[in-house]
Parts: C-alpha cells; structure tokens; sequence
C-alpha cells in the first residue's frame, strides 16, 4: 500500500514539474516582431566583441579589460528560450553550451592579458574568442534562424 502511494506521489511531483516547465517555456515566448532572448544576448555579444577589437586596436587596455568581463558575464536568455533551444538541440546541447564556455575561457585570458599589458597574449585570447563564436555560428545559426525565426 505504501508504495502505491509513493508511486502515486511521485508522479505527481513529475506532473507538476512539467507542467511549471510548460508554463515557463510559455510565458518567456516573443511576441511577433519581438527580438528573441538569444539574439538580443548575440547582438550585445556582437557589441562588445567588436569594441573590444577596437580597444586592442588602439592599446587600451583597461577598456579591453572591462569589455572582456562584460563578455565572460554576458547577459542569458531566458530561461523558457533556453529550455525551447536544449530541447530542440538534444545531444547537441552540450556542444553548443560547449561554445559558450570556450568564449567565455578567452574572454578571461584577454581581461588577465589586458591587465597584464601583455598585447601579444590579448591578440591571441581575442582570436579565440572570435573563433568560439565563428563555430557555433558556423554549426548552429543557420539551422536556429530556420527553426525558430522562419528563415528570417
């Protein structure tokens, strides 16, 4: 008898999980016309990267420094976007979250680097901050605009 009734707690509990995760994924949707989460993060991505190659261009440093922590701490989706992308990536997911982790590790070495004035060191962390982004665009954007944007 006692574990029926566990049983039956337990898929409760599932039940009640799901249904959240639904409300979730629901309510963090974009209206028509409305930048998703994911893009929004990309285009200050976008931002930051490109002032950054501009800082290191002019060897300031401590702006560099500053543009890589705002890149390691960039601002995430939201977490109904996120569980619609995992979802829609499966077995893909930790490669892609894998991109994001390799930009934020140069983003780290470039803000060490910068504050070092160690400009061979930026050059280098800033070429592979560029290449985790040219990858998982390369291996995802195309295939995550058709999906979710309507090829737009």
């Amino acid at each position: 008898m006692k574990l029926r009734t566990v049983g039956w707690s337990l898929l409760g509990l599932v039940v009640a999980v799901v249904a959240a995760g639904a409300i979730v994924v629901a309510k963090d949707r974009p209206g028509p016309g409305t930048p998703d989460g994911l893009l929004a993060t990309m285009q200050q991505l976008d931002t930051n990267t490109r002032a950054a190659g501009d800082a290191i261009a002019a060897r300031n440093w401590p702006l560099v420094a500053e543009l890589a922590d705002r890149l390691n701490h960039h601002v995430e989706p939201p977490l109904g976007q996120k569980l619609r992308v995992m979802l829609w990536l499966r077995t893909q997911a930790p490669n892609f979250r894998g991109y994001d982790g390799k930009l934020r590790t140069a983003a780290v070495a470039m803000g060490a680097a910068a504050k070092a004035g160690d400009g061979q060191a930026v050059s280098a962390s800033y070429a592979q901050l560029q290449s985790a982004c040219t990858g998982c665009h390369e291996k995802y954007q195309a295939a995550y605009v058709a999906h979710f944007q309507g090829g737009k």
